[in-house]
């Protein structure tokens, strides 16, 4: 495994890993487990309002573990927006963070557990992984925002690691 951190303050840093799958991990392709592309460097495919879809396999809210993976449905919101949702925190919402929110009438949340779950977008028939779950709502509230590494950020990294590994 070979990975990159970032703290960005002494509230919030995460960790960026890469795993090498063997030939073998390519049988396991089916209507339900498929590659998925990422973004050109810098260029990420999401804007603000965009629905984007998480998927994970955290616990409920009740601590239970899943029994099927969860999949929730999220909007893109502007990293202003976003920062002025964490006023009392010490967190700084900086570029290489995508937040995304409920959309207006769902109860969808992530769930403890969710951690670097891909955050997806479909664009015409191809799927990409915009972003990497960082941090989520506490307890399911839906007026507070997921925080998710921003992949185009990190396509140079990935790149020189895939070459050199």
């Amino acid at each position: 495994m070979i990975s990159r951190s970032l703290n960005l303050t002494p509230l919030l840093s995460f960790r960026v890993s890469l795993t090498r799958k063997s030939r073998k991990a390519y049988r396991a392709i089916s209507d339900y487990i498929k590659p998925i592309c990422l973004p050109t460097e810098g260029n990420s495919l999401v804007h603000p309002g965009d629905k984007t879809i998480l998927a994970g396999w955290g616990q409920n809210t009740a601590g239970e573990s899943a029994a099927t993976k969860n999949v929730v449905v999220r909007r893109v919101i502007t990293n202003e927006e976003c920062q002025q949702l964490f006023p009392k925190q010490d967190i700084t919402i900086h570029d290489n963070l995508l937040c995304t929110q409920t959309l207006k009438d769902y109860k969808d949340c992530t769930f403890t557990g969710d951690g670097g779950a891909p955050l997806m977008l479909k664009s015409g028939d191809t799927w990409y992984q915009e972003g990497i779950l960082s941090f989520g709502a506490p307890a399911c509230r839906t007026d507070f925002p997921d925080g998710n590494i921003r992949v185009s950020k990190y396509i140079q990294w990935i790149n020189e690691k895939l070459i050199e590994n």
